[in-house]
């Protein structure tokens, strides 16, 4: 009987192995602990309301294995009572996929996924808080190489100690914000350009938190956000603290040279007055806006283009003032590379925006040669600060015998007679080839009018002697 007792315990018992199945040694088993948050194993202690910079995470591979970390991820959620801060973003996920393989004993470092400051809301509650780490990694346990690589995705936990904001009093008075101070980078504002508005404000109030602070700005036209946005946002302000916001903004390039108003539209919450509500205030600042100098040069025109030594010739040009602001102390130096003429200065002064400074200058050349004549034209903006151009042209100075007189004299009587002889010379030479000329005609019409005497006494011979053979033949008839 005791053996059939025993041997229906066995088969029962063999049984209830088959019903409850092996538990996955794999899935129980521990891969990752959080060594420590930053540089310290100490639980991170947190005041409700406030910020943490968080450092990052060390985490050990206890595996066993060489594991491959593909990603990292801090689980965030909306939930309190698992998670205290305020999520400012979508995810923390951090991609290890260019990472080298962990060995097992080793350590790799989270970062948030470049995350670092983090608000603990301000209704948490005192308690501890697990906030969820999930890695996702892969492992070879044959060996490097293999075909049995397995993927998996474990999580692991680093814990925070969030203490609860005490109590505060309500008060009646509100808390005002100032803007304390601002700043440009650049320093200086260039019509036409970008530039970052860095903008400081204070929370003048000694007992009084401001929270969800906005600052609208807005202009004249002058100035425009480069993003689109024209709001800054501060989540909140301790009493007597300073917070300093930036925005890129972008000034008009037709900007006169002046201040501009920017206008701060200031709208805040004041949790711990009476009424609770939202306080609107404005504030204003002048930014200064300046226009760098713009001038156009005219190419420079020499007259007359032969230049001799001995003779003037004049420089001309002309400077138009092309920018927004007004050229100051307007100077014109010329010079040539040679030495060849005296150096010129001419000083047109101040010239307004759309103006024109002209350029009229006469240079005594000194000696003959070639040389590159120089142009430089130099002046100011409204700061004192200095500019300056410069023109080129070739010249060529060359040298030629020539008598000026300003006043001519007036020729004496004698000179007169003496100068005279030459011209009665050239008439009394014409006057006689005038008679050689008539000498000549008289001789040929003499000569034609013998050969026509001769040839009509010819004739006449022939004529006669035509008559007379005529009656010697009729006789004979």
């Amino acid at each position: 009987m005791m053996k059939k007792l025993i041997s229906g315990i066995a088969l029962l018992f063999s049984a209830l192995c088959f019903l409850v199945p092996a538990a996955d040694a794999t899935a129980d088993a521990t891969f990752f602990i959080v060594e420590t948050v930053g540089h310290t194993a100490d639980t991170p202690h947190l005041e409700a309301g406030q910020h943490w910079n968080a450092e990052p995470l060390v985490i050990k591979n206890v595996s066993g294995e060489v594991v491959t970390i593909k990603s990292v991820e801090m689980i965030a959620s909306g939930d309190l009572a698992s998670f205290p801060f305020d999520p400012e973003r979508q995810n923390y996920y951090e991609d290890f996929s260019s990472s080298s393989p962990v060995d097992n004993g080793h350590s790799f470092s989270y970062g948030f996924n470049g995350a670092s400051n983090f608000r603990v809301r301000g209704d948490a509650k005192s308690q501890f808080y697990d906030i969820p780490v999930e890695i996702s990694f892969s492992y070879d346990p044959d060996g490097p190489g293999s075909a049995a690589a397995i993927e998996d995705v474990k999580s692991v936990s680093f814990r925070v100690l969030v203490i609860e904001k005490p109590a505060e009093e309500v008060s009646t008075h509100i808390p005002k914000v100032i803007v304390s101070g601002f700043s440009t980078n650049p320093s200086q504002v260039i019509a036409g350009e970008e530039f970052t508005l860095s903008i400081t404000f204070k929370n003048t109030s000694s007992s009084g938190y401001v929270e969800n602070l906005k600052a609208s700005l807005s202009t004249d036209g002058t100035f425009n956000p480069v993003s689109g946005s024209s709001t800054l946002f501060i989540a909140s302000l301790s009493p007597g603290a300073s917070h300093t916001s930036s925005i890129k903004l972008f000034a008009k390039a037709d900007a006169a040279p002046s201040s501009y108003n920017v206008s701060l539209a200031l709208n805040y919450d004041a949790p711990n007055t009476k009424d609770n509500q939202p306080v609107t205030d404005t504030e204003q600042i002048a930014i200064p806006v300046e226009q760098v100098p713009k001038a156009n040069f005219q190419a420079l025109q020499i007259v007359p283009s032969e230049i001799y030594l001995g003779q003037d010739f004049n420089l001309m040009s002309a400077v138009n003032n092309t920018g927004k602001s007004k050229l100051y102390n307007v100077n014109v130096e010329v010079s040539d590379s040679q030495n060849l003429t005296v150096k010129q200065e001419q000083y047109l002064g101040n010239i307004d925006s759309g103006g024109t400074g002209t350029i009229d200058l006469y240079i005594s050349p000194q000696d003959i040669g070639s040389s590159t004549l120089t142009m430089k034209v130099s002046y100011e903006d409204e700061k004192g600060q200095s500019y300056s151009h410069s023109e080129t042209a070739e010249i060529n100075i060359m040298a030629r015998e020539e008598i000026i007189q300003d006043f001519p004299m007036e020729p004496t009587t004698e000179e007169q007679g003496g100068s005279l002889w030459w011209l009665w010379v050239i008439l009394g030479l014409i006057a006689a080839g005038v008679a050689a000329l008539i000498i000549i005609k008289n001789r040929k019409k003499k000569a034609a009018a013998e050969r026509d005497r001769a040839e009509a006494k010819k004739l006449e011979r022939r004529l006669s002697g035509r008559d007379e053979r005529a009656k010697t033949e009729q006789k004979r008839g």
